[in-house]
């Protein structure tokens, strides 16, 4: 915070410090924490920058910029679905569905940087953001499950996304009330192994 008052920026630590000094905490944890700070402390400017960093971070994973969309999009659920090693050098474990993803002390590898590592912070960084923020009309809150929503059928194959949604009934029920505004009820059905669901127009 202080750096940012400073500076106009709290990026800093992010890029030079944060792999060392916290090794746990990611760039999107980072703008989590500073978007909370930014709003409770009502530091002008710091949760608008925070939100834009996030945004920009989450945009970039989740929509795989970076990747081929058909091949990256195959490979990532290769590496989530059908092998199980593999995954767990990205920082998944099977098995682990009883326990809330950000609680279990289950991170990539710092200097991990995949498109499967990336989609474990972003899911961290998630969880993150519904227990530092708890305002259901938080701008950054609704974005993200904006994005979240666009991308459903996607993330709605990957493991991780599953265990997520099976442990934090409060953004499943969140991400529901998305669908229900933009006319749609979100029915998930056996989301502990097989993710089944269906969209439907909501009867007005």
């Amino acid at each position: 915070m202080l750096e940012f008052m400073y500076k106009d920026s709290y990026t800093r630590l992010c890029e030079h410090d944060l792999s060392i000094r916290l090794p746990n905490v990611s760039k999107l944890d980072l703008h989590v924490h500073a978007y909370a700070i930014g709003q409770k402390y009502q530091v002008i400017g710091l949760p608008e920058k925070a939100r834009e960093l996030f945004m920009a971070e989450a945009d970039r994973i989740v929509w795989q910029e970076d990747l081929d969309p058909d091949l990256g999009r195959k490979q990532m659920l290769e590496t989530f679905n059908n092998d199980p090693e593999t995954a767990l050098t990205a920082g998944y474990q099977p098995g682990f569905r009883d326990r809330a993803l950000p609680r279990t002390g289950i991170y990539p590898p710092v200097n991990l940087h995949t498109p499967e590592a990336d989609m474990i912070r972003f899911l961290h960084a998630l969880q993150l953001l519904f227990l530092k923020v708890s305002d259901r009309q938080d701008g950054l809150r609704k974005r993200v499950l904006q994005l979240m929503m666009s991308r459903f059928e996607f993330l709605a194959e990957l493991n991780p996304f599953k265990v997520l949604l099976d442990n934090d009934k409060e953004i499943q029920g969140a991400l529901k009330e998305v669908f229900r505004e933009e006319g749609y009820d979100l029915e998930i059905l056996g989301a502990r192994d097989v993710l089944k669901w269906r969209g439907r127009l909501a009867e007005h």
